[in-house]
């Protein structure tokens, strides 16, 4: 049989004894996708703070490389002279230069557009 009276007193001694334990409580709810997708933008964030610049090449390298990277069909690796708005070195664009226009390249898969003076460094990408 139940007891369904309320006792006031009862409540009072459970809210006097008990130790709400804050956050704690609420790590159990992180689902693994969330975490996992904290761990991967926590890598994301490192790899981008650790990027460095390939030593830097004159514009006479540049073109060479070019010449060579596009009569021989063989993939680049650009590095551009330009950082994010929190001044992180951009990654490297990857991919076969599929053409140009008036000053412009056209690399990879997705048909980037590069400014020939935005170029810091290129070279042959390991295929």
């Amino acid at each position: 049989m139940t007891n369904n009276k309320f006792d006031a007193q009862l409540v009072q001694q459970f809210l006097s004894e008990y130790q709400d334990r804050g956050m704690l409580k609420w790590q159990g709810f992180y689902l693994s996708d969330h975490t996992s997708k904290l761990k991967q933008m926590a890598q994301q964030q490192k790899t981008q703070e650790q990027q460095q610049h390939l030593p830097q090449m004159t514009t006479a390298a540049i073109v060479q490389v070019i010449q060579q990277a596009y009569q021989k069909n063989l993939p680049v690796q650009i590095d551009l002279a330009q950082r994010d708005v929190e001044g992180y070195i951009s990654a490297p664009i990857c991919g076969q230069i599929r053409g140009y226009y008036v000053d412009q390249l056209v690399v990879g898969s997705q048909n980037y557009l590069i400014n020939l003076q935005d170029i810091y460094a290129i070279q042959i990408a390991a295929s």
